[in-house]
């Protein structure tokens, strides 16, 4: 009788796993399918996979507090990138907050491509030095780029906290201010600390306008599950 009992159990956990893996199939591909193809690219490339994937910090043989700043501002991009993420992917195609999904949507490709702009340094080494692109060109690129977002979701972010959103700016342009008036870098010697400071004000206040819009458009349709 048992061990009749112990078939069906393996019957059944072997047809649960199996539904499972069929389910979780277009999922996996998602997820390795592209990390295959950075292996096979980076394989073929003339740059070793050591430097690749070895830590900078343990590379240049450097203290670890070296980009602290920095690395604490990619985090804060990347947390607002989920946040942003997660809230378009609980209201997708769904008729409630369907204003607010896209949105969050628009929200977290820009916060991701400033993300990705931070960590690799897009517009101040790759784009000028490899693709010849200048650095000023690309400022001007991300500009019209944040100017249309405002514009076309100008009524929905004023029905949230917009306080956040301008003082997130104001850091923003006060950082790019310091960083392009080279008297302020020559005569201040503490310029690059204030253009550090500012750039992370701003990143972290970016981070809780996003994370409190979020908080602020779900918390209404989860009492009304309640």
């Amino acid at each position: 009788m048992s061990r009749k009992i112990n078939r069906l159990s393996n019957k059944h956990a072997k047809k649960f796993l199996f539904a499972q893996f069929k389910t979780l199939l277009p999922v996996m591909f998602v997820i390795y399918i592209p990390v295959v193809v950075l292996l096979v690219i980076i394989f073929f490339s003339k740059i070793p996979f050591e430097i690749l994937a070895a830590d900078p910090l343990s590379i240049t043989k450097s203290p670890f507090y070296y980009g602290a700043i920095s690395n604490i501002g990619v985090l804060f991009w990347c947390s607002t990138a989920s946040v942003c993420f997660f809230c378009f992917a609980i209201f997708f195609n769904k008729k409630i907050k369907k204003e607010f999904s896209q949105f969050f949507l628009f929200s977290g490709s820009l916060t991701s491509l400033l993300l990705l702009d931070d960590l690799f340094l897009l517009h101040e080494e790759v784009f000028p030095k490899y693709l010849n692109v200048s650095e000023k060109c690309v400022a001007v690129i991300y500009g019209i780029i944040a100017l249309l977002y405002l514009i076309k979701f100008r009524k929905t972010i004023l029905k949230t906290e917009f306080i956040l959103l301008i003082l997130a700016f104001i850091f923003f342009g006060l950082s790019l201010i310091i960083d392009n008036i080279g008297i302020i870098t020559y005569f201040f010697k503490k310029a690059h600390l204030l253009i550090s400071i500012f750039k992370l004000l701003g990143i972290i206040t970016w981070f809780s306008y996003f994370s409190r819009t979020c908080i602020g458009v779900i918390n209404p349709v989860l009492s009304l599950l309640r």
